[in-house]
């Protein structure tokens, strides 16, 4: 091949490479602009799940706009955001605007800093802050609070049942003494959190179970504690350590106590067990039949003369229901 042919097939080459480059770049120009046509149609409809989707494709991503991985995860916590304000979620809104990095947003940088500098300022930005700070608050004072009440457990230990919070190891210093019974439930795997659980009961000495408390560790403790406590009979009051006006909090820090002996001295030197509630149920039938009411002020009606008043009717009327909820089973028999 002479110099000629040899200089028409290179200029071909070269024309074919152009051709094709042009091409390539053509074809490249025409999806990122398909691209972004689906995008900001998206975006005009505020569909913004489905533009989520769109930029969960980090390689097509990537290849179309040059982005990163962390832009476009950025991007996509973004139209999360976008979304949740849709549905009128805001805590998600706060929780999301507090931590989006609005300058990794692309061409959305200026939205994204505008919209979270407006919901922040909102009505319901600061009601969401407020919520925020108020769950802090309380975070801290339960915090508080479980330390003073595992000071003051320690200090009064032999006066007291278990409580929710108590360490495994003091269990059988409380007045109850040592447990009568023990149940060991196996390690159970339960949303990526080991849980240890024992059960401990005491009973009395007709084997009348009188208070059952749950045990569990879970990966994170230093050690089991009491998260469960069950005082079954009438013999049990409940004591709030804490008296502020905080419900949660109060029910948190309910100690039971008991209020009888669970022996009782005789005349004759020895030791009588104290009724059982099974016991007073029965003394509740035989006497008056309380039972057989429905309601306080029929039983009032049937005894005017063995009370002093309806107040003392009532009273009495109270008393022996309150012990049916524990003992359903000896009715129903």
């Amino acid at each position: 091949m002479g110099k000629k042919g040899k200089f028409i097939l290179i200029f071909g080459l070269i024309f074919v490479l152009f051709i094709s480059g042009i091409i390539v770049f053509k074809n490249r120009e025409d999806r990122i602009n398909q691209a972004n046509k689906e995008i900001e149609q998206l975006v005009e409809m505020k569909e913004y799940d489905k533009l989520r989707t769109l930029f969960m494709d980090y390689e097509k991503m990537n290849k179309n706009f040059g982005l990163t991985e962390e832009e476009c995860v950025e991007i996509k916590s973004y139209f999360y955001m976008l979304q949740m304000y849709k549905e009128k979620d805001y805590d998600m809104v706060y929780s999301i605007s507090t931590n989006l990095k609005a300058e990794k947003c692309w061409i959305f940088k200026n939205d994204a800093e505008i919209f979270v500098k407006e919901f922040l300022e909102s009505k319901e930005g600061i009601e969401e802050r407020k919520k925020i700070e108020d769950r802090e608050k309380l975070a801290q004072e339960i915090k508080n609070l479980r330390k003073e009440m595992g000071n003051w457990g320690r200090e009064h230990i032999s006066e007291i049942g278990p409580y929710i919070g108590m360490p495994e190891s003091l269990i059988s210093k409380t007045m109850l003494g040592y447990q009568d019974k023990t149940e060991n439930i196996s390690f159970e795997y339960r949303e990526d959190i080991y849980i240890y659980e024992k059960h401990y009961i005491w009973k009395d000495d007709k084997e009348n179970e009188i208070c059952k408390v749950i045990v569990g560790q879970e990966e994170y403790e230093y050690e089991p504690v009491v998260k469960e406590v069950e005082f079954l009979g009438s013999n049990w009051e409940k004591k709030l350590l804490y008296n502020g006006e905080d419900e949660n909090l109060k029910k948190e820090f309910t100690i039971g106590i008991y209020t009888g002996k669970l022996y009782e001295e005789s005349n004759h030197g020895g030791y009588d067990n104290i009724k059982t509630d099974v016991e007073l149920i029965e003394e509740y039938i035989d006497e008056y039949d309380v039972y057989e009411y429905s309601d306080a002020d029929e039983f009032y009606y049937d005894h005017k003369d063995d009370f002093e008043g309806y107040e003392d009717a009532e009273g009495y009327y109270e008393d022996a229901w309150s012990l049916i909820d524990e003992n359903t089973e000896y009715l129903i028999r």
